[in-house]
């Protein structure tokens, strides 16, 4: 049996995959972290709380919640399966949805901006050739800026959804 010859499409593939995954492995826990830090607007916002002080804890017995165990985006809600770990209260699924839409969202837009080919137009210039032609870490700043944006409107649309505002 001859060997099997890995064709050019598989290894442009691996290159695109090792080029690519280190990122996009930190836009999307970085979009969980800001999910979970809109997750706080969205509870104290409405109810004009301030943003950063107290820090976060249980809305039904007030335990502040510990970081690496209870305070982690969607792997904290996982590892206290939907309950607080003092009064069992159960916590709202709305809380590890908003965290994966953001990563989610932060991916895709992470994949528009660096990973689609500039041979493919998709929304015109929005996710264009300037993205590719210089490259991420002159367009960081750029790309911070629109994650930022549609953070906002993300967080504008759950709060007006529960309370008509707008």
């Amino acid at each position: 049996l001859a060997p099997v010859q890995p064709s050019i499409d598989s290894l442009l593939l691996q290159a695109a995959l090792l080029t690519h995954l280190p990122p996009a492995i930190f836009v999307f826990v970085l979009g969980a972290c800001v999910g979970s830090f809109i997750n706080v607007v969205n509870y104290r916002l409405p109810r004009r709380m301030p943003l950063m002080t107290p820090p976060s804890s249980c809305p039904s017995c007030g335990h502040r919640l510990k970081f690496f165990r209870e305070n982690l985006p969607i792997l904290g809600w996982v590892f206290l399966k939907g309950k607080c770990a003092y009064c069992k209260v159960k916590i709202s699924r709305e809380y590890p949805v908003i965290e994966l839409c953001t990563a989610l969202l932060f991916l895709l837009l992470y994949v528009l901006c660096y990973w689609v080919p500039t041979s493919t137009p998709f929304l015109g210039e929005v996710f264009g050739q300037w993205w590719h032609a210089n490259g991420i870490f002159r367009t960081f700043p750029s790309f911070v800026a629109l994650c930022a944006m549609f953070s906002g409107l993300l967080a504008m649309t759950v709060i007006d959804a529960r309370t008509y505002t707008i």
